[in-house]
């Protein structure tokens, strides 16, 4: 069947969202005749995957042509172009509905545009154990046996619970996370300063709500993790990336270009995605900064790969003024699912920040808190921790060498002790994008590293690897099948597969 010409990708800098740019092509297309009556539209998730965006894009794009009348069929199982009937493309037909962005508030488009921030990270939550997946520690070595039993002997008591209702979190755990940040990072903090959470990321946004006037810029690092990015956008707050180097975060660049910000995010003890470590210097630097601009510092303990006595100071030790909040995730350390994070604030915002939570958030779920306080109370927590930091070790060596030993000397290669991943340069005219695409009908999981990168310019063609979620033995079969990736993209035209993978409609 007739195929669609070449196109340009969506432009995800836009003000229109994606799935409005997505469904106004496929209805000139199909008005146009380009696409016939009966043509079958790529399955969404083949369609999102050749268009660099989330699935729920695609399908958000399908369900409006569905609603009208472009489409007919079931999203999921085949959707194909639908025939018009003549009084369709009369002048006299009523007048379709305004666009979705049209009908949303300020913060509903804002959010819009920050959904292109999670597309492809995020999917890793998808077959976790897949070679080269980020963000996703060890589940392999998680305690599940001792977990399913806590919150069992949880939900046999389950009444013991029911008047420990406050949404700043279950009180135990409050305290058992003051001791915990006090003995790994060296913060010294009350269990009244600890508000449990749902989400790090979300967290980051809400205070920026309650101590930032609307629209004030945010500092963020450059390159860092989309969805820190991404929460401040969808709160409506401008992010400004600013460059990192070996000590941290440039804060004389910071405070020369963006002279309105007044909050800054940093992750000093293993920069994501570099690997740096910010230096004493630096963070006496950023907050000195924060004191002349009367502003804030928050500081993401997004740091998952070694359980060892710190040896970096962390901004809070030169804190005298209450401007640093630090937050962190425990699916980071144990499992994603879990949905539990924390934060912890200056005394005189516990109570502002609690009252938030209320009324954005309220109760989160008990059970699991009091199981996680429960873990954390006995030895098993800090055995598990010290567990998967030796197997990052060994993983981190299992990769290293598997790539030296297939791919040689020849490719810079970084790695860093604290964190769960390595980046890897490619050879001159390889480019990470394309690695990127064509890993996935290899079955691995790589990400091009000006993906971190607010404005990608210049960025080295690099890629991210992580290997804290998988075996040993996978690690090697990834590398192997890495190479597989290198030799089809460099292989003569003459030689490469006639297989033609594409769906019905070529993107």
């Amino acid at each position: 069947m007739p195929g669609l010409p070449p196109r340009t990708v969506l432009d995800k800098d836009a003000e229109t969202p994606l799935y409005r740019q997505l469904y106004d092509w496929l209805r000139k297309d199909i008005e146009s005749g380009q696409l016939p009556v009966g043509s079958r539209l790529p399955a969404t998730r083949a369609m999102a995957e050749r268009l660099g965006v989330s699935r729920n894009t695609v399908l958000v794009a399908y369900e409006h042509l569905l609603a009208d009348g472009y489409a007919e069929g079931k999203v999921g199982s085949g959707t194909r172009v639908a025939g018009r009937r003549e009084d369709d493309r009369s002048p006299a037909k009523p007048e379709r509905r305004r666009p979705l962005a049209q009908r949303l508030s300020a913060a509903g488009r804002a959010m819009l545009r920050a959904e292109h921030e999670f597309g492809g990270v995020t999917e890793a939550r998808r077959d976790p154990t897949r070679p080269f997946t980020l963000d996703v520690p060890a589940l392999d070595l998680f305690p599940t046996k001792i977990w399913g039993r806590l919150l069992a002997t949880r939900a046999g008591r389950v009444d013991s619970l029911l008047a420990q209702q406050s949404p700043a979190g279950f009180w135990p755990l409050r305290q058992e996370i003051a001791a915990y940040l006090g003995l790994r990072y060296r913060i010294r903090c009350t269990p009244d300063q600890v508000i449990i959470t749902s989400s790090a990321c979300a967290t980051a946004g809400l205070l920026a709500k309650l101590l930032l006037a609307e629209g004030t810029p945010v500092i963020v690092e450059e390159p860092c993790r989309p969805a820190i990015r991404a929460a401040f956008t969808a709160f409506g707050f401008p992010t400004c990336p600013t460059p990192v180097d070996e000590h941290g975060m440039t804060v004389g660049a910071c405070a020369a270009r963006f002279p309105g910000a007044r909050l800054a995010v940093t992750t000093p003890h293993s920069q994501f995605p570099l690997g740096h470590i910010m230096s004493p210097a630096r963070m006496a630097e950023l907050l000195a900064w924060a004191d002349r601009v009367d502003g804030w510092v928050i500081e993401d303990h997004d740091d998952p790969g070694s359980w060892s006595e710190p040896s970096a100071p962390t901004p809070c030790r030169f804190d005298d003024g209450g401007r640093v909040i630090h937050i962190g995730e425990f699916g980071q350390v144990l499992f994603p699912g879990l949905r539990i994070a924390w934060a912890v604030v200056p005394e005189e915002l516990a109570d502002v920040v609690t009252t938030a939570q209320r009324a954005s958030v309220g109760l989160l779920p008990m059970l699991e808190q009091a199981a996680l306080a429960d873990l954390m109370s006995t030895n098993h927590f800090i055995r598990h921790l010290r567990r998967v930091s030796d197997a990052y070790g060994e993983r981190r060596e299992v990769c290293v060498e598997a790539i030296r030993s297939c791919l040689g000397d020849g490719l810079p290669l970084q790695t860093s002790a604290l964190g769960t991943h390595l980046i890897l340069g490619l050879p001159p005219g390889l480019s990470a994008d394309e690695v990127v695409a064509t890993g996935r009908r290899f079955r691995v999981r790589a990400h091009a590293l000006s993906q971190f990168y607010a404005k990608p310019f210049d960025v080295p063609q690099s890629l991210v690897l992580g290997f804290g979620a998988t075996p040993p033995d996978d690690l090697r079969a990834g590398v192997h099948r890495l190479c597989s990736v290198f030799a089809e993209i460099q292989r003569p035209p003459a030689t490469q597969s006639t297989v033609d993978h594409s769906p019905s409609v070529t993107v």
